[in-house]
């Protein structure tokens, strides 16, 4: 049978799924009753003593669905704080909800969702038939938002100069953004929501969204690289931001092939996404964004920087290493005390020694650092040009570059460079990868005579090149770093594998239906009806069939890359020139709507 996108009695596949386990779940209640989550209530005493210390910031956390306390994920979100937090001058202590037992009469349970057993299965479907605000599910997301405002309240009433920071993956993410409901924006300084199945974005909403042209961006759009994403897989919270007093103090992080925060992108890699907030950088990235709010003043910009300083290490450098080694350390200081960070690469020519790491992102102290910069041995170099693209290439593909990190390498040499390098990389495969990183953007300070030749390296990944000269101050690059804004991934095709759709093609084959043809270079294909997803297929011919022919229907149909990117769509409009009626031809079935999950399914 030919696979049929039924219009009529399919305008999405979350709206299927939906009215499918409303259905279900409404069966299975009648029959089992509402599960029941037994409260564990601990005596506040406990809470006061060990979590009422004042310090400058109180961060809360909220774990996920089915996450007992100081998980995983919990313990890498206090790593971030601290790394950031630990020098900054700032105090700070952590409170996990419930991890005393509860407070203010509440506790928050966080019940496990996912098919693994009949409570997990119920209270899945119970977040789905209520959009996760009824039944276990919802019954946790009031408890423990209700803990959480309970705390913050008592909290600041002892401890009225602090500031509170809210965190929460998941489950948790909802818990955040419905405290934001029942609390004052005076002591909040920033609610931090990981994954939230309730997210809201109203500029990711349509085929062609205001996102995607980097229009009409919501203020808490922290870390949301999918401009189509609308809302999250249980609804959305509107407003997400509760009024104007929560302005720039909310802050929403949903990664790529995320579907519980709303990516629809790569339907089939969903839990990818949604299972990455640990080792994604993201909880880096929100403990920079708190920093920058509470200590405006000591932050030299608002964007962190990745910073990797490449040597040239050849013998003819001795004159350039001796004047900037100590710049490149201050560099360095400079970077991290403003909560970036920074590596350190030497090279010289492939025919004697290729790049070598000496310390990479987060790898060595700001000592270690310097140690190694004085421990740079020059050698070598019996010719003029060294290899430079293939030492950019390296540092490149093998440093942990942060998410939205302003991302940067500074070369420091006297010499031109192979193009090709003895390895075959070019200058165009150097900018290729610079763009898709984020881009990283080059500078370059070398010699008069080899200026010219670095200009189309800096010009085209968005860098510079500087002169050496007696009165150049190395400052110089620092200013022009920390002046280059990151640039906005939503839609910048330099992220992406290339792929595109072609000779679309429709014919109607009864008063209601028409089969569709076409080529494409992606993967599989979205598959957009009137802005209504219908689902994707993995064929280049499908069936739509209850087509109300009496109006003009818009088809759109998106590439998806294997690495799960949009390319160029292509559209036609569904004429309503309607011909003789005519059997649909059977054939075998050419792919499945993929039906979206429930939030966190699975053990966690």
């Amino acid at each position: 049978m030919r696979l049929k996108f039924g219009i009529n009695s399919l305008k999405t596949a979350r709206t299927v799924s939906l009215h499918f386990l409303k259905l279900t779940l409404a069966a299975l209640l009648s029959i089992s009753g509402v599960p029941f989550m037994s409260p564990v209530y601990a005596s506040d005493a406990a809470v006061y003593n060990k979590y009422f210390n004042c310090t400058d910031l109180k961060i809360i956390w909220a774990r996920e669905s089915g996450a007992s306390q100081n998980d995983r994920n919990y313990q890498e979100f206090e790593k971030a704080y601290e790394k950031v937090f630990k020098n900054s001058g700032i105090s700070y202590s952590f409170y996990e909800l419930s991890r005393e037992g509860g407070f203010g009469g509440y506790y928050y349970t966080a019940p496990g969702i996912g098919v693994s057993d009949w409570t997990r299965f119920k209270t899945s479907l119970g977040a789905l038939f209520s959009g996760g605000d009824s039944y276990a599910y919802g019954e946790s997301i009031e408890a423990g938002s209700s803990e959480a405002a309970a705390f913050i309240s008592a909290y600041v009433k002892k401890c009225p100069s602090s500031k509170i920071v809210l965190g929460g993956f998941s489950q948790g993410a909802q818990v955040v953004s419905r405290t934001l409901q029942k609390i004052s924006a005076k002591n909040l300084l920033y609610a931090a929501t990981f994954g939230d199945p309730k997210l809201y974005l109203p500029e990711g909403k349509g085929i062609t969204p205001a996102a995607c042209r980097n229009e009409n961006l919501s203020v808490y759009r922290a870390y949301i690289p999918d401009c189509h994403v609308y809302e999250g897989a249980l609804g959305s919270y509107r407003p997400y931001d509760v009024d104007s007093s929560f302005y720039d103090k909310v802050g929403a992080y949903c990664r790529y092939h995320d579907i519980i925060c709303g990516v629809v992108t790569d339907p089939e890699n969903w839990y990818d996404g949604h299972a990455d907030y640990i080792g994604g950088g993201v909880y880096d990235l929100a403990a920079w964004d708190t920093y920058v709010r509470i200590a405006p003043s000591k932050v030299r910009s608002r964007y962190k920087q990745n910073v990797a300083i490449l040597f040239d290490r050849t013998g003819s450098m001795g004159p350039m290493f001796e004047t900037y080694q100590e710049s490149a350390i201050k560099t360095a200081r400079e970077v991290v005390r403003n909560g970036g960070s920074i590596a350190l690469y030497t090279y010289g020519d492939l025919n004697e020694y290729g790049a070598e790491k000496l310390c990479g992102f987060n790898e060595c102290s700001l000592p270690e650092f310097e140690d190694k910069i004085h421990g740079i041995w020059l050698s070598g170099g019996h010719d003029e040009e060294e290899s430079l693209l293939s030492a950019a290439k390296t540092a490149m593909m093998n440093l942990n570059w942060e998410l939205n990190a302003n991302k940067s390498i500074v070369a420091i040499t006297d010499a031109g460079f192979l193009n090709p390098d003895r390895d075959n990389v070019t200058v165009s495969e150097v900018v290729s990868l610079s763009k898709k990183i984020d881009p990283v953007n080059f500078y370059i300070l070398t010699s008069p005579e080899a200026g010219e030749s670095y200009e189309a390296l800096a010009d085209e990944t968005g860098g510079k090149v500087y002169l050496d000269s007696s009165d150049f101050d190395f400052d110089t690059i620092l200013d022009d770093i920390y002046a280059n804004v990151p640039s906005n991934i939503l839609n910048s095709d330099t992220t992406k594998t290339e792929s595109e759709i072609s000779n679309l093609n429709f014919s109607l084959t009864s008063s209601s239906s028409a089969e569709i043809s076409f080529s494409s270079t992606g993967e599989k294909t979205l598959v957009f009806l009137n802005e209504n997803l219908l689902g994707y297929t993995n064929e280049i011919e499908f069936t739509l069939t209850d087509l109300d022919l009496d109006q003009d229907n818009s088809l759109l149909l998106v590439p998806l890359s294997a690495d799960g990117y949009r390319g160029t769509s292509a559209s036609l409009e569904l004429k309503n020139s309607i011909p003789a009626e005519s059997e649909i031809s059977s054939s075998e079935t050419l792919s499945k709507i993929i039906i979206p999950k429930a939030p966190n399914t699975g053990s966690r």
